[in-house]
């Protein structure tokens, strides 16, 4: 795994904004609108080059990349008060912060859509944030996930590999 130092040097003061502000729960739409980037293509081409910069070359999703962005320590967090989750919820979590979809994670879990839509609504709720990136960096924030790396995600709300 690159360290952060190496990781540094590879990104630009602005990439770290970048990080920071889809750590925040921003999209392509919100970066556009912000003037980082011209069009929502843009944001997405160059968010994707940040992610693959952070994962060696491979392609990630965007809540990974916010989860790399803190285990190499380029995104700040700033710590809250803990908060405590029910299994499903932080099963979840755990699945972003590893780069796996709502609709990945409903299959796996055999989730109908309602059940997922309803277990993101009560992650994002419990963690007041207001996207699955922002999940991610509210669960750093508050203890819920630590830098370490891989996650264990075990699709059954158990804590406990199936």
């Amino acid at each position: 795994m690159t360290t952060a130092p190496v990781l540094a040097t590879r990104l630009s003061p602005s990439d770290l904004d970048v990080l920071g502000v889809i750590a925040q729960g921003a999209n392509e739409v919100a970066l556009r609108d912000q003037g980082v980037y011209a069009s929502c293509n843009e944001a997405r081409r160059e968010v994707a080059g940040l992610g693959r910069v952070l994962a060696g070359g491979t392609p990630i999703r965007w809540t990974r990349i916010v989860h790399l962005s803190v285990v190499h320590r380029l995104v700040p967090v700033d710590r809250s008060a803990d908060v405590w989750l029910p299994p499903w919820q932080l099963d979840l979590l755990c699945a972003w912060a590893s780069g796996i979809s709502l609709t990945e994670y409903a299959y796996e879990a055999s989730l109908s859509h309602m059940e997922a839509k309803e277990l993101e609504q009560l992650l994002c709720h419990n963690l007041s944030a207001v996207s699955d990136q922002h999940a991610v960096l509210r669960g750093h924030e508050a203890g819920t996930l630590t830098a370490r790396d891989p996650l264990t995600v075990t699709f059954n709300g158990t804590g406990e590999t199936p």
